[in-house]
């Protein structure tokens, strides 16, 4: 089955991912050799941009300061 079925999307199953990381996970899986990336060079590249594509997710102790509210400083 693997063989000739596409895989998850990564965003399907990580709800917080970031569409660049998505199109680059996918393009690694490409059934098809031609529609992966034609070099390590290339791979490395469109790593780096899908990794800096968009900030991280806030984590669960980011969100919780962000809804709390400090006292005024003195």
């Amino acid at each position: 089955r693997h063989v000739e079925d596409e895989p998850t999307p990564l965003a399907e199953l990580v709800s917080d991912c970031p569409p660049a990381v998505d199109a680059f996970v996918r393009r690694c899986l490409r059934k098809s050799p031609a529609e992966r990336f034609p070099s390590w060079g290339e791979f490395l590249d469109a790593a780096e941009r899908a990794a800096h594509a968009a900030p991280p997710p806030p984590t669960d102790a980011v969100r919780v300061l962000q809804t709390q509210r400090l006292p005024p400083t003195a």
